[in-house]
């Protein structure tokens, strides 16, 4: 079934996430991929944010990978370095990310960044679409996000970590919990129910707190 482009009636609503480009990567066959430690399957060069990349993708890991993990790279194929957030995710066929990775990183010319330990290889057979895996790279420059700002002697990994949680302008979850008050055993009275709000972000809640991250969809 083929796709066409939406159709927008008004004015469609501000992206938060705007500023990410995203380039979708589909690694075919992945089930008949060689899944020997240490060997790789690499993606061709394409273009995102002015500069030239490539996804390498370890279906069995790198030689000291943990077992059963899969690992995959992004490598900066153009001749100068660049500093920029990347993201890389697995895709399955309902949109959901079931695996990511990534960050603030400088890139070096021909220099790569990514995890050893992507996903488990039962997580990623479980995901694939029509045999397929779907990976997204997402590139943005820095910018003035809370991801920004530097850890400190003065700011430790925690402090940036609760900043990120309470920050209201880049949260994508929103949780709200109700006290229904309690009854007091004077006034034989139930005081006012009050509501909590606490702002949290996806991509914590996927690595930190996956029952949560369930509840969002």
């Amino acid at each position: 079934m083929a796709r066409n482009a939406p159709v927008h009636v008004g004015s469609p609503p501000q992206n938060r996430d705007q500023s990410w480009e995203v380039t979708p990567v589909q690694f075919h066959g992945f089930k008949a991929l060689d899944a020997t430690t240490g060997s790789f399957v690499k993606s061709p060069e394409f273009e995102s944010l002015g500069h030239k990349w490539l996804v390498k993708l370890y279906p069995g890991g790198e030689q000291d990978s943990e077992s059963g993990m899969t690992g995959i790279f992004l490598t900066n194929r153009s001749d100068v370095s660049v500093e920029l957030h990347y993201g890389l995710s697995a895709v399955n066929s309902s949109g959901k990310h079931v695996a990511n990775t990534g960050s603030l990183k400088k890139f070096e010319p021909k220099g790569s960044w990514g995890t050893k330990t992507f996903a488990k290889r039962s997580v990623i057979m479980d995901a694939l679409v029509n045999g397929s895996l779907f990976i997204d790279v997402r590139l943005r420059s820095p910018g003035t996000s809370p991801l920004d700002l530097p850890i400190t002697s003065e700011r430790t990994l925690c402090q940036t970590m609760q900043q990120l949680f309470g920050d209201e302008k880049f949260a994508d979850v929103v949780f709200e919990f109700e006290d229904e008050g309690k009854r007091s055993s004077k006034k034989r009275k139930r005081t006012k129910s009050t509501h909590t709000k606490i702002h949290a972000h996806r991509f914590i809640l996927r690595q930190c707190a996956p029952d949560l991250d369930a509840l969002c969809g």
